[in-house]
Formats: C-alpha cells, sequence, structure tokens
C-alpha cells in the first residue's frame, strides 16, 4: 500500500484557513456590537437616553392623570360656580351693586377707592374690589377653560398642550379659592357700615351728602330685596 505523505506545510495552510486564524470582519471585537457601540454602552450614553425616555413618560401619565382628575370632579365643579354665581350675594348680586354703586358715587371717591390697594394704609379694606367683574372671573378663569378642556380628547394633546392644561388643572384650586376670597370681601365691602367710613374720604359737605343718598339707595334696596324674600 501506498501511504499519502502530507507535508507539515500543508497542515499549517489548513490550520491558517479555517479556526482561529478565520479572518474576521473588519471593526469588530468577536462580539455582534460593533466597537462603536460597545464604546457608547461603556460611555453611558444609551442608558442616559433610556433613563430619559422613561421619565419622560412617567412625567406624561403623570399630567394626564391630573387632568384626567380634574374631569371627573367637573359636575361637582359646576355645582360650585353656579353657586358662585346665584348664591345669597353672589356674583349676580355682587356686579350689580358694584355697577350701581360706581354710577352713584362721586368720581374723586371711587378714584381713591380704585387706589386703595396700593396705598401704605388703605383707607377701606379691600374697597378695590368695585374694580372686579365677578361673570368674568368665573368665567375667564374657571368655566370657559373647564368647558373647553371637556372637549378635549386628552390622548391626541400636543407636549405644549398637555403642559398648559396640566399647569391650569394644578392651579385649578387656588384659583377658585382666590375667586371666593374675592367675593367674600366684596360682600363685607357693601355692608351699610361701609359708608360710614367712605363719608370720611369726603373732603366737602357736597360729597358727604351725595354718600349719604348713596348709603340711603342702598339701604332700601336690601330692604326690598328682604321684603321679597320674606313674602316669597
Amino acid at each position: 500500500m501506498q501511504t499519502k505523505h502530507i507535508h507539515n506545510k500543508d497542515v499549517h495552510k489548513e490550520a491558517n484557513q479555517s479556526g482561529d486564524g478565520a479572518k474576521r470582519p473588519p471593526n469588530t471585537n468577536g462580539y455582534s456590537l460593533s466597537t462603536e457601540q460597545l464604546h457608547q454602552l461603556l460611555s453611558g450614553d444609551q442608558l442616559n437616553t433610556c433613563q430619559n425616555s422613561f421619565d419622560d413618560a412617567v412625567h406624561k401619565q403623570q399630567q394626564l392623570l391630573t387632568i384626567c382628575n380634574l374631569l371627573d370632579r367637573q359636575n361637582s365643579i359646576h355645582d360650585e360656580i353656579e353657586d358662585l354665581l346665584n348664591a345669597e350675594n353672589g356674583a349676580y348680586w355682587l356686579d350689580k351693586q358694584i355697577s350701581e354703586f360706581k354710577l352713584l358715587c362721586p368720581a374723586e371717591i371711587l378714584t381713591q377707592l380704585s387706589h386703595s390697594a396700593n396705598a401704605k394704609t388703605p383707607p377701606i379694606h379691600n374697597g378695590d374690589i368695585i374694580n372686579l367683574h365677578f361673570l368674568s372671573l368665573i368665567s375667564e378663569h374657571l368655566f370657559s377653560p373647564l368647558t373647553t378642556l371637556s372637549r378635549i380628547k386628552t390622548d391626541e394633546l400636543s407636549e405644549f398642550e398637555r403642559d398648559d392644561w396640566y399647569q391650569w388643572c394644578i392651579n385649578f384650586n387656588d384659583q377658585l379659592q382666590t375667586i371666593k376670597s374675592q367675593i367674600k370681601s366684596a360682600q363685607l365691602f357693601f355692608k351699610l357700615k361701609t359708608f360710614d367710613k367712605i363719608k370720611n374720604l369726603a373732603k366737602d359737605d357736597y360729597t358727604k351728602q351725595q354718600i349719604g343718598h348713596t348709603k340711603k339707595l342702598f339701604q332700601l334696596s336690601t330692604t326690598a330685596k328682604q321684603d321679597v324674600e320674606y313674602n316669597d
């Protein structure tokens, strides 16, 4: 039998063409990741990106939850708004009183009252309340935004819109309490004893007489209102 001899150089040649000596793709490190991708992982860039995406998703859900929670309360909020408007000496009544007071009160007294908030020692507590219009305040800050929000599909809001409505929702209770406080201050202003304090602002007898006449008209108006309620 004839034996086939394999030369050492043939063995080395085959070894170089297979196994560990096989040619690797360029720019790799023995893994499925490229060297550039491995560097990104080691540097933490992708981890930071994932964390930021997660934080953004959580923030979005928190915003939507706040918005939806307020929408769930809209029936009770409408009841509160209705009470602000129609309760005894509520917004409707106050706007009428403010309008009549500004019509009857001497101009120089109105000027002093309108700027009482800026005075170091306001002569009449919350006298600048006569500059307010409560129906407009309630509509602008409470009723109209809530009506608009109730018609919006919250899942279709842009990021900017969502941020805007979120801010309105988290400030809603504070805004509601502010308006309630302003209404209470206006109710206190229209107590008859306030007219006696206003009279002290007058610089002449004629102005004092005008204020006295205004007080009587408001007193008659209040008495008439009470009589109507009693008869009802």
